[in-house]
């Protein structure tokens, strides 16, 4: 099997990538902090289509929320928001992320997680009010990210 290039001014393959220092010179917390800004975004997104649903059934379109239903997706975005702070766990577990950090994600943002999450299935029913769950979401989102930011300056400060 032939190594797949990467375009670029060096035309590196796949494996002289990952071996290069670039990759291996960001820190592991990064990555974990990157993964974690990823899928709190990715929530967002997944939200912003449940209110759409019907006109893009209409449409044609294949959404994901089209495919999945109110219902399931409400169920998909549920674990989601949890699987990012078991995931959070994992990372502290692991030494990615000091403790400090879970700490302060449980204390900041998890009273907008269940908010949007409690709405979305408090209106599931309900698609003009669905609309609103991007916000849900988008305040959850900034919640997240200072307590992030406030749980690695702590550690800063203590560590």
């Amino acid at each position: 099997m032939t190594a797949a290039k990467v375009s670029g001014p060096a035309s590196l393959t796949w494996p002289a990538l990952q071996q290069s220092a670039a990759l291996h010179s960001v820190p592991a917390f990064v990555w974990g902090l990157s993964v974690l800004v990823g899928v709190s975004t990715t929530i967002i997104l997944f939200t912003s289509h449940f209110h759409q649903i019907e006109g893009d059934r209409a449409a044609g379109k294949q959404s994901p929320l089209v495919r999945l239903g109110v219902e399931r997706g409400v169920g998909v975005l549920s674990a989601c928001v949890i699987g990012l702070y078991v995931l959070i766990a994992v990372m502290v577990a692991c030494n990615v992320l000091p403790p400090v950090v879970l700490g302060s994600a449980l204390l900041f943002s998890l009273g907008p997680a269940k908010a949007l999450v409690d709405f979305a299935e408090a209106h599931r029913l309900e698609p003009a009010r669905l609309a609103l769950l991007k916000r849900f979401a988008c305040v959850w989102h900034i919640a997240l990210g200072i307590s992030l930011a406030f749980g690695l300056t702590v550690a800063h400060v203590i560590g």
